[in-house]
């Protein structure tokens, strides 16, 4: 890590910029919350006015990884697309480039870093995010369709509990 993101992620903007289509980067730790997520999130992006839209990362400055990109985010990143993978994760570095043309979506699409007791944080330093209980999952916002970092079954578990009562 990071260079096989790095490389993914680049390959993926180069790909949809053939197809002309926005896309959505949605990493394998990031959890639908509700049925209706993507209908959701494609309409706040219709709407929203801007080529990206976004989760920031809170007191960063940076959107998380997990986007709403546009078809022509190589031409209009292009520091970020000729920049050498080297220790820093794609969102860090596309950061300059990305945040003019971002629509910030916190209250569509959670980030959390890590934990500290049940208090889901943004970044810093704690444990990684999990939800052994329903009442683990009080700090969610209301208003989130998808979940950025959760990267055990915790969070879906706590989901089709909350299906099947």
């Amino acid at each position: 890590h990071p260079q096989a993101a790095n490389w993914a992620f680049r390959h993926t903007a180069r790909y949809m910029q053939e197809r002309g289509r926005p896309w959505f980067w949605m990493e394998a730790d990031q959890i639908p919350l509700k049925p209706e997520w993507l209908d959701v999130l494609q309409r706040e992006y219709d709407a929203c006015g801007m080529p990206c839209m976004g989760p920031v990362v809170q007191d960063m400055g940076h959107a998380n990884g997990s986007c709403i990109y546009c078809s022509d985010l190589p031409d209009r990143c292009p520091r970020f697309m000729a920049h050498p993978d080297g220790h820093w994760a794609f969102d860090m570095v596309i950061k300059d480039e990305l945040m003019p043309m971002l629509h910030d979506a916190s209250h569509l699409m959670a980030h959390v870093w890590c934990m500290q007791g049940d208090i889901l944080l943004p970044y810093g330093h704690g444990n990684i995010p999990t939800f052994p209980t329903r009442n683990s999952m009080r700090y969610i916002p209301p208003s989130a369709m998808v979940l950025h970092r959760c990267k055990d079954t915790s969070l879906i578990q706590r989901l089709r509990e909350q299906r099947t009562k």
